[in-house]
């Protein structure tokens, strides 16, 4: 009897191929070896060395595949469409591209860099999607920040704000994207409305509102006492929160436990013993902006919801 194969997706380049090799080892490190696994990293061409490549490939082994796929061409077809800012790269949006790149492929996981797996994500994988979009969970920041709840309510339109998701971590029925042509109705919406508090993960939202099925938060736990899940399979450093930068930083020794144990390591020490003074300002600086984006957003008569939800 074959093998079940699993789907994983990666975006990334230079900047953080350390952490997402840190992570790509810890899935390896904790899969069950009863399926195959191919794990697809995006990348722009010219963002990634070869000698970076070369490293991440090292962690191959049989049954556990990884490819590097550029996404070039596809980003031509949005050139001076897509927006960022802040701590955002344009790789936070290659994740929309997956449906078009796989056209073969009915089911992904998609995964932030900067998560560190403790479970075994098959059991993630092989969650039943039925006629939604896609599965993911709550996103923590939302549960605790008030003007947050507001913003996806009366901005994202999201019908309440326990239902507004985190992209960092989703489970993607490809085969429905594709199905409902989603990346056209993406490069519509892009076209018509700019979300300056979380660019893509807003879309997203938007653009599967009501066709999500929600896991919890023990596969996409944020550094925080937010939420209190009874196991604990998925780490994401959101935001700010990265041990790489930090001291004190919540599970803080399962990331370096995992990244001494790669060829990963020696970079990303010293990616924190550079981090400047500067760097942890800007860093300070991250949450008031957002607030004062969001705020501006909620007071905006022609905010998204206003413009063409409410009739």
């Amino acid at each position: 009897m074959s093998k079940q194969t699993i789907n994983i997706a990666y975006t990334v380049d230079d900047k953080y191929v350390d952490i997402m090799g840190v992570s790509i080892y810890s899935l390896k490190k904790n899969r069950s070896k009863n399926f195959i696994y191919n794990i697809y990293v995006l990348y722009k061409d010219g963002t990634i060395s070869e000698e970076n490549k070369k490293r991440v490939l090292s962690l191959s082994e049989k049954d556990f595949n990884i490819h590097f796929v550029d996404v070039s061409k596809y980003l031509k077809m949005l050139e001076g469409k897509l927006k960022t800012r802040d701590y955002y790269s344009i790789t936070t949006y290659y994740r929309l591209f997956i449906p078009l790149i796989f056209p073969d492929i009915n089911k992904m996981l998609y995964l932030d860099s900067d998560t560190l797996i403790l479970g075994d994500v098959s059991q993630l994988y092989n969650t039943e999607l039925g006629e939604n979009y896609l599965a993911g969970a709550t996103d923590e920041a939302i549960l605790a920040i008030p003007i947050f709840q507001k913003y996806v309510e009366e901005v994202v339109g999201v019908d309440k704000y326990q239902d507004y998701f985190n992209a960092g971590v989703i489970l993607m029925n490809i085969k429905k994207f594709r199905e409902d042509k989603l990346f056209d109705k993406f490069v519509d919406l892009n076209d018509k409305y700019y979300f300056i508090v979380a660019q893509d993960q807003d879309l997203l939202n938007v653009l599967c509102r009501n066709k999500v099925h929600y896991f919890d938060h023990s596969w996409n736990k944020n550094p925080t006492e937010i939420t209190k899940p009874s196991s604990l399979n998925l780490i994401h450093y959101h935001l700010t929160m990265k041990p790489w930068h930090y001291d004190g930083i919540m599970y803080s020794d399962d990331f370096w436990s995992y990244a001494n144990e790669t060829d990963f390591y020696d970079n990303i020490l010293k990616e924190k013993q550079n981090f400047s003074e500067e760097d942890k300002k800007k860093d300070e600086a991250t949450t008031p902006l957002l607030f004062e984006k969001a705020q501006k957003e909620i007071d905006n008569i022609n905010n998204y919801k206003r413009k063409f939800l409410i009739k």
